[in-house]
């Protein structure tokens, strides 16, 4: 306790610093090494030494409402320091949590001392009083006694709680900056005649000048809330006779006093409580509860009560590190307080003794029971004593730490973060969590949960920033896992945090992760849709594209259709199975380029990579068919969705990101307008859809693009807008083959295709003239093939192959004004014309001479004879190749199918010849 002169306080105050403040830094002393003699005649040695030092305004109780607002500044000062900037997520290790154990040390020494000075606790009691004067102060004598006037003691001391019998000790303060020490060191001689001069001490500072800077090291700034510039006066002498003051005075002063007062007190409680007799005698002299008045705390205990003096025993025995004789009196003091049913102090006794046998490490079974006892006593006193019950149950946790218990340790975290006050509750419970990661094997979902109800408890409190922590690193435990409840609700909060915290890209993120939430009631889906919209409206760039899965595109059911060298001319010809064509083709198409190649000592080197593409023709519609389903149960608007494309162009003309902007189909916001792209002068076309899905619909949609200039095309994705507000884009998962045909046990990253090259290539279009639906078996129809060329470039080697050569036969150009084939006519002399008929052929030869030109029209006579009856389906396949080879595509092909139904006549006439015998 210090009691100072305002003339002392004033020459502290020009290094920014009160008198306990620049004694505070050497309080502690780490080698003291004093020889103490309590209890026993065998003395010990004192290694370690803390000393306290408090203004004897400040030695009260902490009202509840300064001590949670001091907590709350500690917490506020934790998010501004510590959070900002750091990768949350990634933070779900042990040693990414040492930062926030170390604000959480700080927020423990904080609430521990809001606890001090209590009525029935002697442990924050004052030993010894500091009673400090200016040399510059008129009449020392009379100040010092002016000093120790009852009014300026603390009110604890006055209600008696606490003993004013205490170690005093005189202290003259000298400013050198006033002058030489002659006055100090006179003021001194002049005490002799009243004062002991062994309790008497002279400090001396300030001896460099206000303007000189600060020559020492800032100490005391951990000391300071403020930031201001401390120690500015002070020399290294100063210093030094500041820390062997501090030393002496726990050496020569306070220890020895302490070590008297303990083996006075011992002798005393010896003498009255201890042997059979004694306990016998309490025990039947007992005072009755009518003896002292009830308070919330239990009976009124004095200092000079017998109770109280064992209680001062037992806490300087503990702070002399005798553990051993603070057991001892604990334990005899306890068996008093319960039998009073002085509650408070009876779980203040089992909570000190719990320390002392955890320190002692003698039976931890009984130091577990004494603070679960203290514990659970503190929460029967009340409400204000819940504080106290959580005090013991960080004591009880540490204790459970250093064992390397670290699942009981979270235990009793969480069985405080529970019954305390939400701010605290949350600390707590992030602290349990913590416990938990430090598991050996580590708890992971445990660790996670505890997260997610910290994060609820800081967020009840408007602590967003810690909140944010909380959940972010339980996020790194939940993802991916497949719990999808509580998963959303941890994204749920992320988004909503981050928004309130400025964060719009991560809330946009973290909401984004919830759209497809198929799990959820309808009612939550659209709550969650539109914070996710709102928080979509908040984006700095309002026409970003985000990766949203909302509405679903199943990636095993997206292909594309597009036409290279097979063309088709109806969608039924498209339906038909490759391998059919392919074995209708034989014979129509060319062999494939180079022999084989039987070895692989015949293949030669090439260091030339092989380009992983399949080739289409620019002019011509590229179709790219998915599947789109709502995965909620509420109705969703999809606008302009259509694909995403990357473009190289012939003639090395690479178009570069700047200007794939135009390419990769960035709409505009308000979806009014079309893009750029479908223009005519635009080297590629693009068509797009716009449609609306109910809950939980599927549908098919096809999505088309028109190259119109030579390059390479790659299908990147899709894109479109959702509910008119937000721009969203999926890319397509497309991987390259792999170069090994084995399985592998691990997926292996491949890089992605090529899809497409382009070049100009014509198209035909052909159709059947005059092909009846229905015909009579062995009827003969001419039939009328069409063959258009829309395209500019000209076509030559055109050939004709049909499934049905006995169907379909192949006429001549002078047969288009016929009714019926020439070989059909008869002669004059009865014979038919000596005329061939390929019958038996399947494939037509169009005259070599036979050159379609660019947007020309070509007709051909065909005969269909219905040989039998029945529905009759044929194929037929076009062969034609370009007059200019300038494409890697040689020929083209186009394929084509046809139905006749064949019907029986009502008179089938047959008739044959037999030799007639005589």
């Amino acid at each position: 306790m210090v009691l100072a002169s305002p003339r002392a306080e004033a020459a502290c105050r020009k290094n920014n610093l009160g008198f306990v403040d620049l004694l505070r830094p050497f309080c502690f002393l780490d080698r003291v090494n004093v020889p103490v003699r309590t209890a026993s005649e065998t003395p010990y040695r004192l290694q370690e030494f803390r000393l306290r030092l408090f203004y004897a305004s400040e030695i009260r109780a902490t009202p509840i409402e300064l001590a949670e607002q001091q907590l709350l500044d500690v917490v506020n000062e934790a998010a501004l320091d510590e959070i900002q900037g750091d990768d949350l997520r990634a933070q779900s290790s042990i040693e990414s949590s040492e930062s926030t154990l170390s604000w959480f040390q700080k927020y423990s020494t904080a609430f521990a001392r809001t606890l001090a000075f209590s009525e029935h606790e002697a442990f924050d009691h004052p030993v010894a009083c500091l009673l400090v004067v200016s040399s510059n102060d008129e009449n020392p004598l009379d100040v010092f006694a002016s000093l120790s006037d009852v009014t300026n003691l603390p009110s604890l001391l006055k209600d008696g709680a606490m003993d004013p019998r205490i170690l005093r000790h005189y202290v003259v303060l000298h400013d050198n900056q006033d002058g030489p020490s002659d006055r100090a060191n006179e003021m001194l001689q002049n005490f002799a005649g009243t004062l002991d001069v062994n309790d008497c001490s002279l400090i001396r500072i300030n001896s460099s000048p206000l303007d000189n800077g600060s020559p020492v090291e800032d100490i005391w700034n951990m000391q300071i809330s403020d930031n201001l510039k401390t120690g500015c006066c002070l020399q290294i002498n100063d210093v030094d006779e500041i820390q062997r003051f501090v030393i002496d005075l726990c050496q020569k002063h306070i220890i020895p006093y302490m070590e008297q007062k303990v083996r006075y007190l011992n002798q005393q409680v010896a003498a009255t409580r201890r042997g059979l007799k004694n306990q016998l005698k309490n025990l039947w002299w007992r005072k009755k509860d009518s003896e002292y008045p009830d308070t919330p705390s239990g009976n009124v205990y004095t200092y000079n009560s017998v109770e109280s003096q064992i209680r001062v025993l037992a806490d300087y025995s503990f702070m002399l590190q005798d553990y051993d004789l603070a057991v001892s009196n604990y334990r005899l003091l306890s068996s008093d307080y319960k039998a009073d049913r002085a509650l408070k102090r009876y779980a203040g006794v089992m909570e000190m003794l719990g320390i002392c046998l955890c320190l002692l490490d003698q039976s931890r079974k009984e130091a577990d029971n004494s603070l679960e006892t203290a514990y659970i006593t503190y929460q029967t006193c009340g409400p204000p004593s819940i504080r106290y019950a959580t005090r013991t149950a960080l004591w009880w946790a540490e204790v459970h730490k250093t064992r390397a218990q670290y699942s009981e340790a979270a235990s009793v975290l969480f069985r405080a973060g529970t019954e305390d006050a939400t701010l605290r509750a949350g600390v707590l419970l992030e602290q349990s969590a913590y416990c938990f990661l430090r598991c050996v094997p580590p708890m992971l979902r445990k660790y996670g949960f505890h997260l997610v109800l910290a994060g609820i408890r800081y967020h009840m409190s408007s602590q967003r920033k810690h909140a944010l922590r909380a959940y972010s690193r339980a996020s790194a435990v939940y993802d991916g896992q497949g719990w999808n409840f509580i998963g959303d609700h941890v994204n749920v909060y992320l988004g909503r945090i981050s928004l309130l915290l400025g964060k719009v890209d991560a809330a946009v993120q973290h909401f984004m992760n919830i759209m497809a939430c198929s799990h959820q009631s309808a009612p939550t889906q659209a709550q969650f849709l539109k914070e996710f919209l709102n928080a979509v409206q908040n984006l700095e760039t309002k026409d970003e594209v985000l990766r949203v899965r909302l509405p679903a595109i199943s990636s095993d059911d997206v292909y594309v259709r597009f036409e290279d060298h097979r063309t088709y001319a109806s969608a039924m010809a498209a339906s038909v199975p490759e391998a059919e064509w392919a074995l209708l083709e034989e014979e129509l198409v060319p062999p494939s380029s180079g022999a084989p190649i039987t070895t692989w000592l015949d293949a030669g080197k090439s260091n030339k990579k092989i380009q992983d593409f399949n080739v289409c023709v620019s002019g011509e519609d590229v179709c790219v068919f998915l599947k789109v389903s709502n995965p909620l149960q509420i109705s969703i608007e999809v606008f302009l969705m259509e694909l995403i494309c990357d473009v190289t162009y012939r003639l090395c003309r690479t178009r570069r990101d700047d200007e794939l902007k135009t390419v990769c189909c960035r709409f505009p916001l308000n979806f009014s307008s079309r893009c750029a792209l479908c223009s005519e002068n635009s080297s590629l076309i693009l068509s797009n859809e716009s449609f609306s899905l109910k809950g939980g619909e599927e549908v098919e949609v096809c999505l088309k693009t028109k190259p119109i200039e030579e390059g390479l095309l790659q299908v990147v994705g899709v894109k479109w807008g959702l509910c008119g507000i937000v721009q969203c884009r999926y890319d397509f998962p497309v991987q390259g083959k792999s170069k090994s045909s084995k399985p592998r046990k691990s997926k292996i990253d491949v890089p992605f295709h090529k899809r497409l090259k382009f070049n100009h290539m014509p198209r035909l279009e052909i159709s059947m003239h005059e092909l009846p639906p229905k015909i009579n078996r062995g009827e003969v129809r001419r039939v009328v093939l069409e063959i258009q060329n829309p395209s500019q470039a000209s076509i030559k080697n055109i050939k004709l192959k049909t499934s049905h050569p006995a169907f379909l036969m192949f006429g001549e150009q002078g047969d288009l004004d016929l009714e019926f084939p020439n070989c059909l006519e008869m002669r004059n002399d009865g014979q038919p014309k000596d005329i061939q008929c390929e019958h038996g052929s399947s494939i037509f030869h169009f005259p070599e001479k036979t050159f379609l030109e660019g947007v020309s029209t070509f007709l051909w006579p065909l005969w269909l004879h219905a040989s039998h009856d029945g529905k009759v389906s044929f194929k037929t396949v076009l062969y034609f190749e370009p007059c200019e080879d300038t494409t890697s595509l040689k020929y083209r092909t186009l394929r084509m199918v046809h139905s006749v139904q064949v019907k029986l006549t009502s008179c089938y006439l047959d008739f044959f010849c037999l030799p007639l015998c005589f």
